[in-house]
């Protein structure tokens, strides 16, 4: 079963949020601004409210934002219905990553004013990112039509759409994106995701080639890239993208796990393991690594370790026919004959169900196995 959500070419079950997440500082940094322009507002405050909810602004444009957290709180305590303080509020919770947070206060602007800027684009935001696809979609309609023109809520009522699987939908409101803001590179990243969900490799290629030599440094377009050549099995290209993005994030565990599958591909298995093992180290529980892992371990002939983490791929995904397969050449290879036999009908009884099922997902047709869809 292939993820929903935030998740396009990301290991399935890591616990990371979307690799468009690094590149929406593009879309979301101009946000901010919306609430250091508010300083008129304060005129209709109590002097002393208004001086404060000026020092929250200042504080907010500073980045201290548990001071400002703490200002806007204040001047709500002083006068609750100020809904540019609540606003400004939400937004300080939302930089702070405390997102259901966020989400009440953006929840209770609209309740006294649908139509307060930005206040559904951000409700629409925050649903998504908890996860409440539906309720993040009806939000980010609404800022759609109240404004058309601004492509942040176009970006990301594609990614709502994309995340309740309605393709076109979905890439109807990515491009009418583009239309307003065709060089915004996260609009030009989610294109480029999408073209990977088609099968169109080549388009996303251009893009994300494109992307990689106006933003070196942004390592998530370093791995969706290394992703396309992986999938085109130019392990050369796809081993130097996924380089380039540990030059710039060290640790990343998927693009570590991802060398180790390209050396294992190349048939070095025993440099592989070192690379697969930060991964699990990172998240245990991902089928995909667990197989990878166990076909190094059998070939470096360590057939024990591999029955274990084969045996661990298996429990964490049913589906994994791959998996039975390999086990049925260890225990062949052991003379266990009885659990051989065992993996090769489970893997068989495998085999044909996938064969009589139909892709449930139209964006999750080309994804590297292991891998989920777009948002």
């Amino acid at each position: 079963m292939l993820m929903r959500g935030e998740r396009l070419i990301s290991i399935r079950g890591w616990p990371l949020r979307s690799r468009l997440a690094a590149v929406a500082v593009f879309v979301l940094g101009s946000w901010p601004c919306t609430s250091w322009c508010q300083v008129n507002e304060a005129a209709s405050l109590p002097p002393a409210t208004g001086e404060l909810f000026r020092t929250a602004l200042a504080e907010h444009q500073g980045q201290d934002l548990v001071a400002a957290e703490r200002d806007y709180r204040l001047v709500l305590a002083q006068s609750p219905g100020f809904l540019p303080a609540r606003f400004n509020l939400g937004l300080v919770l939302d930089a702070q990553g405390k997102t259901k947070d966020a989400l009440d206060q953006f929840l209770l602007v609209d309740k006294q004013l649908p139509t307060f800027p930005g206040s559904q684009l951000f409700t629409g935001v925050e649903n998504f990112r908890l996860g409440r696809y539906d309720a993040s979609e009806k939000a980010l309609r609404l800022a759609t039509e109240q404004s058309s023109d601004d492509s942040r809520g176009w970006f990301w009522l594609a990614k709502a759409e994309f995340a309740l699987l309605h393709t076109s939908e979905g890439k109807a409101a990515l491009d009418a994106a583009l239309r307003i803001s065709p060089d915004d590179p996260s609009s030009l990243y989610l294109l480029a995701l999408f073209y990977i969900s088609e099968q169109d490799l080549v388009r996303s290629e251009e893009l994300l080639t494109r992307l990689v030599e106006k933003y070196p440094q942004i390592p998530e377009f370093h791995q969706s890239l290394g992703s396309v050549y992986y999938m085109q099995a130019r392990l050369e290209k796809a081993q130097a993208e996924y380089n380039r993005q540990l030059v710039i994030d060290p640790h990343n565990p998927q693009a570590l796990s991802m060398l180790g599958v390209i050396l294992l591909d190349r048939g070095e298995a025993s440099s592989a393991i070192q690379y697969l093992q930060q991964g699990l180290d990172a998240n245990p529980r991902i089928p995909f690594l667990q197989q990878k892992i166990g076909q190094a371990l059998f070939e470096v002939n360590r057939p024990q370790e591999a029955i274990q983490h084969l045996h661990e791929a298996v429990i964490l995904d049913p589906q994994d026919s791959t998996s039975h397969f390999l086990l049925w050449k260890i225990y062949t290879a052991l003379h266990r004959s009885q659990n051989a036999t065992e993996e090769l009908e489970a893997f068989r009884k495998l085999q044909t169900a996938h064969q009589n099922r139909s892709p449930s997902n139209p964006l999750s047709n080309t994804m590297i196995p292991g891998m989920g869809p777009p948002p």
